[in-house]
């Protein structure tokens, strides 16, 4: 691999870095990448032992304008072999190459380009379309390079067709030569409207891998509440789904516990107000939720203008299998009941419905040459092989994700 890829005039610098498990020795340097995918080294090659996640200082460096290149464009690579074998090979660079320009008089120029080798199928927006409620976007991204490719993918939506706009979201993305990945991207509407998607390779956008129009977004019940829900976040790494019912949204979470936080936004002034969480179960005999627990903290808002936003996190842990629902109060809080006089809820959209946890699935590897990446819900979020497994997990964000049948954190 290489780091601090850099141009200074026409010298191109690199500093090779090993990522495999024993010391070993190279020669590395530059190359002229073909269109036939061959290479052909140039400048000097430099010799390096390196261990495990080292590299070397100097850096490796050509100054083009010495290679005496005739006129013509030229794609130039960071290239390296182990010593004691033939063939050399192109090193992995971030997404980028280096475009050498030599005009009649021998001048060198030298861009930096973006190198994308991307493409992306089934993009699909999730089926929980509502206003400041989140959207899960699924896209399946492959990588069509010879080597592995590490970078961003970003998602534009936008209500006009003619204008991306910029970017909602991102997410890295880690595969390895010739994988395709599922990646999932979550944004949240500010608007009602029937909204155009874009997955780009680019943050300006002009990489445009896919795209997917006709997509309705509704108002959210919650807008009209004095404390409004704008997103939610259950970190247990549990959740493995979400679907609409009405007006509900239901999150389905396998274990025994919910941990997490609510985006609370206000919309009209609070003053010299307390918040608190209570807990509720849904009784099926009775069709109707009661109160399960009550959060043992609150938190004072002296002065929460219209528009504010805070995090209110909850914290319920042993609980049986049934749906659930948090519901949040804000009042004056009576020491004396340990309860919120005269409050005001906020809206009741999301609930959860739990089922006890069955433990971990074995999840084959698709081949013998590669290993699949899932993450908890048992989506495939990269592929690699057993020499790279190690380096793409670190290139995800971090969490729990289950490698080769087994369960691993990055």
């Amino acid at each position: 691999m290489t780091k601090d890829f850099s141009i200074s005039g026409t010298t191109i610098a690199y500093n090779p870095y090993y990522i495999g498990n024993a010391r070993a020795s190279f020669n590395c340097g530059f190359g002229i990448k073909r269109e036939d995918g061959t290479l052909e080294t140039i400048g000097t090659l430099r010799t390096v032992t390196l261990s495990q996640n080292m590299w070397t200082s100097p850096a490796c460096s050509v100054d083009v304008s010495t290679c005496k290149l005739s006129a013509g464009t030229y794609t130039i690579v960071p290239v390296c072999k182990v010593n004691g074998t033939e063939t050399y090979q192109t090193m992995w660079s971030p997404s980028k190459y280096i475009q050498a320009t030599v005009d009649a008089s021998g001048t060198v120029t030298l861009q930096e380009m973006p190198q994308y080798n991307l493409s992306a199928a089934n993009l699909e927006a999730g089926q929980i379309r509502k206003v400041n409620i989140p959207m899960s976007v699924s896209v399946d991204i492959t990588n069509e390079s010879d080597a592995l490719y590490t970078g961003q993918v970003y998602l534009f939506a936008s209500t006009d067709i003619a204008s991306k706009g910029e970017a909602v979201t991102s997410t890295k993305v880690a595969l390895d030569a010739g994988s395709t990945g599922n990646i999932i991207l979550s944004f949240s509407p500010s608007t009602a409207g029937t909204y155009h998607l874009w997955v780009c390779a680019d943050q300006g956008g002009n990489t445009e891998l896919a795209e997917l129009g006709d997509v309705t977004v509704s108002e959210s019940a919650s807008t009209s509440a004095t404390l409004q829900i704008t997103a939610l976040t259950v970190n247990n790494s549990d959740v493995t789904s979400q679907r609409e019912e009405g007006n509900y949204i239901v999150t389905n979470v396998s274990g025994t516990e919910l941990k997490g936080k609510y985006t609370l936004k206000a919309n009209e002034d609070i003053v010299d107000k307390s918040i608190h969480v209570t807990l509720y179960k849904y009784n099926n005999e009775k069709n109707s939720y009661e109160v399960y627990e009550r959060s043992n903290s609150w938190i004072n808002f002296s002065n929460y203008p219209e528009g504010a936003s805070s995090d209110i996190k909850f914290d319920f842990t042993n609980l049986p299998s049934g749906r659930y629902k948090l519901l949040i109060a804000c009042g004056t809080w009576n020491s004396g009941t340990n309860q919120i006089e005269d409050p005001i809820w906020s809206d009741d959209t999301y609930c959860f419905e739990l089922t006890t946890p069955t433990g971990i699935q074995t999840i084959k590897k698709d081949s013998a040459k590669s290993f699949v990446i899932y993450n908890l819900q048992g989506m495939k979020v990269g592929e690699a092989s057993p020499a790279t497994a190690d380096v793409v997990l670190r290139l995800l964000p971090k969490g729990a994700y289950i490698v080769n049948g087994k369960k691993v954190s990055n």
